[in-house]
């Protein structure tokens, strides 16, 4: 038996159709791209472990973790797109972080065990940024972390 739609249950298909399609395409995008953009920097970078800090913040303001990847530099890093708490996100050691990137960039972290990578990016570039060498920024320039001189932010 086969069920005949009329003109009006059509109608209404196609303007639904027309109203989510085009939001769930671009959403799709821009998973679609973040994705790349997170494989291409952890095909260049390989994961490390370094200490780390949550610090306290308003519920409205974005997550962000303090990496302490020297004595002179424990930049602050604010989780890009998601604003998951890390520090209890199955987290067996919420005092350590694995990252892959280039410190003064950003990168991609996840807790021990590598189960939930999100993009992180500097909160404020500050003077106390150590300087690299043209190999570490042709590297980061390559994983897209500095496009044109420019440190990408999401």
């Amino acid at each position: 038996m086969t069920t005949v739609q009329t003109p009006s249950q059509l109608a209404g298909f196609i303007v639904i159709v027309a109203i989510c399609y085009p939001p769930c395409l671009f959403v799709a995008g821009l998973a679609l791209r973040r994705t790349r953009r997170m494989a291409r920097i952890l095909t260049c970078y390989p994961w490390q472990a370094y200490s780390c800090a949550y610090p306290h913040r308003t519920v409205e303001s974005p997550k962000a973790v303090v990496i302490m990847f020297s004595e002179e530099y424990t930049p602050v890093l604010r989780i890009a797109l998601h604003s998951g708490d890390l520090s209890r996100k199955q987290n067996p050691a919420p005092t350590q972080i694995w990252f892959a990137g280039d410190p003064r960039y950003g990168g991609v972290i996840s807790p021990v065990g590598g189960h939930f990578p999100v993009r992180v990016v500097p909160e404020r570039l500050g003077e106390r940024v150590p300087a690299g060498s043209p190999e570490a920024d042709a590297l980061a320039e390559r994983a897209e972390l500095v496009r044109g001189g420019r440190v990408s932010t999401t």
